[in-house]
């Protein structure tokens, strides 16, 4: 399959402490494709000036304006701190004692309508960190950095601006093909679960003689999480794994996250089992209803859909899926060899667009599938029939790099940009695209080792076992 995208992955230690503790930071792999060439901007000290006007108007008219006062110019340097993400209903001591429901365990029953506060934030949060991703790559075919990390680790999220992939080319790529999962190397018992070809070469697919990188996104993935949750449950910590990601990167984090449930790449050598959970955004169908069953039943990994009703990218692919035949018949059409039979995984928390008071009533099918608009509208979403009325969010990150909001609030559209496009003036008068410090960093010498345990690589010499330990305690 033929898609201009790349995967990224960030984790980080997991959920799970004793109540009264203060939660570390939930686990999270961010699986996301790269910005489009066509959309031009990344982070920039710079702010859009807004009218006060503008500022109330994302409050309801039956409300008082927030006692919290900012400057019209600082709402969107607050978003991308984070700040705002919280007013819209994240919190931390609430995590503490239900993050095992805010991922899934109860299947989300009775959260989504009404929408609960504290997953709305948890939602918002993922999306957040998905665009980190977005905003991380490199994709300016002028610079000599093109494909790498714009951002060393040390600095990434405070560097990294947020942006929305719009194009949708790749979906004219799927090919629609689906194939028994095992034969992409990832192990099933079940031949007749099957999943989209295009979406599994693109997770499997290496070129070990590549001098950036030689193992696949799975291999990457695996061993990272292997290690940190090795890692964790050796510290007496609870642990969980989230997979996210938006669009094609939702695909893939699908098939990540049935991968580690697979492996058991989320059992820890003690016998912990940390539970997996996707939350994914405009995400197209994977794999057949037979994958489905697999996913959810026998491995019972959790899956939280989030959409807008009008965007094309939940729709596809597939001839004969949930939408136009019920779920028994579905698995009859699989079991009989027909094309194109696929099957959504998970709970749909189903959003449109059109109930927002704020986004402009056009036919445009990149604007619906826009991931900033995503999360515009689950901000303000509050349950099926009820009055959409934002919590806090900037509804001008909605036009970064669209024109989805109405012009009545002032915000031009496809505001972010970089500063000069990112070139700077030398001292002998030149302008350039500055240097960049090499941020492609060696893979971690541990790798092969926990690949190793999973049994996806060779045994590890003990030479490379001792580096491998040294490494993990540093």
């Amino acid at each position: 399959m033929s898609c201009s995208s790349n995967l990224s992955l960030n984790a980080h230690s997991l959920l799970g402490s004793p109540a009264g503790r203060t939660v570390p930071p939930a686990a999270r792999l961010l699986l996301l494709q790269k910005p489009p060439p066509r959309i031009h901007g990344a982070y920039t000290t710079s702010r859009p000036r807004r009218p006060s006007s503008h500022v109330t108007s994302a409050v309801s008219a039956d409300e008082a304006p927030p006692t919290k006062e900012k400057k019209a110019d600082s709402f969107v340097g607050d978003m991308e701190r984070g700040t705002l993400a919280e007013e819209s209903g994240r919190s931390d001591g609430e995590l503490t004692s239900r993050w095992r429901e805010m991922h899934g365990c109860n299947d989300w029953d009775g959260l989504l309508d009404p929408i609960d506060r504290t997953l709305r934030g948890e939602l918002i949060r993922y999306g957040e960190f998905s665009q980190a991703c977005y905003d991380s790559f490199d994709y300016d075919r002028y610079s000599r950095y093109a494909g790498t990390c714009k951002y060393a680790q040390d600095s990434f999220f405070k560097n990294v601006g947020r942006r929305t992939v719009t194009k949708l080319e790749w979906i004219a790529d799927i090919t629609a093909f689906l194939k028994p999962i095992g034969q992409f190397g990832l192990p099933c018992p079940d031949p007749s679960v099957k999943v989209e070809e295009g979406f599994a070469e693109l997770y499997t697919s290496k070129n070990p003689d590549c001098k950036y990188c030689k193992y696949s996104a799975r291999e990457q993935v695996l061993a990272e999480v292997r290690k940190l949750v090795e890692r964790y449950t050796g510290q007496g910590e609870e642990v969980s794994v989230t997979v996210t990601g938006h669009s094609l990167g939702a695909a893939l984090a699908v098939l990540c996250a049935y991968d580690i449930a697979e492996t058991r790449a989320n059992v820890s050598t003690g016998g912990a089992k940390a539970p997996v959970c996707v939350f994914s955004y405009s995400g197209p169908r994977v794999g057949n209803p037979m994958f489905r069953e697999r996913f959810e039943g026998e491995l019972g990994v959790k899956a939280l859909r989030i959409l807008n009703v009008h965007d094309s990218v939940p729709k596809v692919p597939g001839i004969f899926t949930e939408a136009v035949l019920p779920m028994p018949l579905l698995r009859i059409a699989g079991a009989l060899g027909l094309p194109s039979v696929y099957s959504h995984i998970g709970v749909e928390l189903a959003l449109d667009h059109k109930l927002s008071p704020f986004l402009k009533d056009v036919f445009d099918l990149a604007c619906y599938h826009n991931l900033e608009a995503h999360l515009h509208l689950l901000d303000g979403y509050q349950g099926r029939g009820k009055e959409f009325k934002l919590g806090g969010r900037d509804p001008a990150l909605v036009n970064k790099a669209a024109d989805f909001l109405m012009d009545e609030h002032m915000v031009p559209d496809g505001w972010r940009q970089e500063l000069n496009k990112g070139m700077v003036r030398t001292e002998d008068g030149r302008w350039m695209l500055p240097h960049r410090p090499r941020n492609v960093e060696e893979h971690p010498e541990d790798t092969d080792l926990h690949l190793a345990e999973l049994g996806l690589a060779a045994p590890v010499t003990a030479k490379a076992t001792a580096a491998a330990t040294a490494t993990a305690n540093v």
